[in-house]
């Protein structure tokens, strides 16, 4: 990091590296511009890349280019690579440096960047007691390292039980105070806990207390369950996803209540909340806090498809009970999830189709106060633009969602292409449900034996890896 350049200048800069000390005449050189940081920021916003692990980007790093964005967010998900997390951020990076190098950049990471699909932090312990995350904990600094150490210094010294280090902080641009939250470190999976956390809950409370900048805050997750529907393999729709509902900020509710509490009176106008991780673009208005919130597309939308049936501009209550406003949003287009069985088998699909699945990104525009979901696949497409907070137009009540939170325990799940079928499944061994409804319990734990190590959850299934047989030799080729 630099610390002693002045916002209100702009600078060019050279990069110069040597892998080999002994040969000078093999140099590489990377040149950027820094801008000045003045005025209202112009934000884009993406995360959830998805399982396509080629590096060309191309469109995506020229439609955001097109857009001349003072400041880029990327909001989670840049690998589901569990296996190889640091390769999986490396890869994303260079993918779109054409964009990154002359464009600031704020980073957060996201559940598939810890190694793990839904993160709890917490589980049902201690709110510091960092025992959700998966991997150990200098797998984690070392990511985190990585991808954020670039940030102004955390707001807190502390670390979690296990060493895990801390990161929400805040920066200053122009006229806009970003706060960069960590909602999955602290977070519990018991019904009663919290979010943020108590100590990041009092950082925050200090945050708004200065009321001379726009307030934007940065979360991974939206503060509602906005999706209604899952589209996950087999052609067919879900209704009520049930415990992956729990991964969104709409749960647990306490949590919910205290961080928007905190939020409903911070800085010079009405707070905006910039989130991602659904693999749904949506803007909704949280009238009972007076709190707007723009949730980005995912970029490479090949993983899992969520659709929300609330009505626009209606009242309505997530199935925690939560009340929120949709204001507008892009839902899978039907002829795409008739045309494919599932969201990984468009990988291979025309841009055309890549569009219609949604991917895109999400340009917030914090002079004018607007949002804008962007597609990009087949130029620059808007699937809509709404004004935060937004105008006052009359609201009509909705019909509510079921108001009771779902048990944590039930009902069971069987995730079968992931559970049985789909090559990409150790994201599952960490996982305390996904194929405990499996009718072939045996061919589940043979598959996960094989990925998993010993005593971890795999998704919920009590696995004995030790009495399985050992799997079948490959068969023998074929005689000439």
């Amino acid at each position: 990091r630099s610390r002693f350049l002045e916002a209100t200048n702009s600078y060019t800069y050279t990069i110069e590296y040597q892998p080999n000390p002994f040969d000078a005449s093999l140099v590489y050189t990377l040149e950027g511009k820094i801008p000045q940081q003045v005025g209202f920021p112009k934000v884009a916003a993406l995360g959830c890349f998805g399982r396509d692990d080629t590096t060309d980007k191309q469109k995506l790093a020229d439609a955001l280019l097109a857009e001349e964005p003072d400041v880029i967010v990327l909001q989670g998900d840049q690998t589901y690579f569990h296996q190889n997390l640091l390769y999986g951020f490396f890869e994303t990076v260079y993918s779109l440096r054409d964009v990154l190098k002359d464009v600031p950049t704020i980073v957060q990471l996201d559940d598939h960047d810890y190694g793990t699909g839904n993160l709890w932090g917490a589980e049902n312990m201690e709110e510091d007691s960092g025992v959700g995350f998966p991997k150990a904990p200098c797998i984690v600094n070392m990511k985190q390292d990585l991808a954020m150490g670039h940030l102004p210094d955390s707001a807190s010294t502390s670390t979690l039980q296990t060493g895990i280090t801390v990161h929400y902080t805040n920066l200053v641009w122009g006229e806009v105070d970003f706060a960069i939250l960590e909602a999955r470190k602290f977070k519990s999976y018991s019904s009663g806990g919290t979010i943020l956390g108590s100590e990041q809950e009092a950082w925050l409370s200090q945050y708004c207390s200065d009321s001379s900048k726009v307030k934007v805050v940065l979360s991974q997750t939206p503060f509602s369950n906005l999706a209604t529907d899952y589209y996950y393999t087999g052609g067919s729709l879900t209704s009520n996803e049930e415990r992956s509902a729990l991964d969104s900020n709409g749960y647990p509710v306490p949590g919910r209540v205290s961080a928007l509490s905190i939020l409903e009176n911070c800085g010079s106008t009405d707070v905006v909340v910039l989130s991602g991780d659904i693999h749904m673009t949506a803007a909704v208005y949280y009238d009972d806090y007076g709190i707007s919130e723009c949730s980005s597309a995912a970029a490479v939308n090949d993983v899992f498809w969520r659709l929300t049936s609330y009505e626009k501009n209606k009242v309505s209550q997530d199935v925690f009970g939560n009340t929120l406003r949709l204001l507008d949003v892009y839902n899978v287009a039907d002829d795409i999830m008739d045309k494919y069985i599932s969201p990984g088998s468009t990988r291979a699909a025309s841009d055309e189709d890549k569009h219609l699945r949604g991917d895109g990104f999400l340009v917030f525009t914090s002079g004018a106060m607007t949002c804008t979901a962007r597609g990009y696949r087949t130029g620059s497409e808007v699937f809509w633009e709404v004004t935060v907070p937004p105008p006052n137009v009359p609201v009509e009540a909705g019909t509510p969602s079921p108001t009771s939170s779902p048990d944590p325990e039930e009902p069971a799940l069987c995730w079968e292409d992931s559970c049985l079928v789909s090559k990409f499944y150790k994201w599952l061994c960490p996982m305390q449900f996904g194929c405990e409804a499996c009718p072939d319990k045996d061919a589940v734990c043979q598959r996960l034996c094989e990925g998993c190590s010993e005593g971890q959850p795999m998704g919920g299934v009590d696995c004995d890896c030790s009495s399985l047989p050992p799997p079948p030799p490959p068969p023998l080729p074929a005689p000439d």
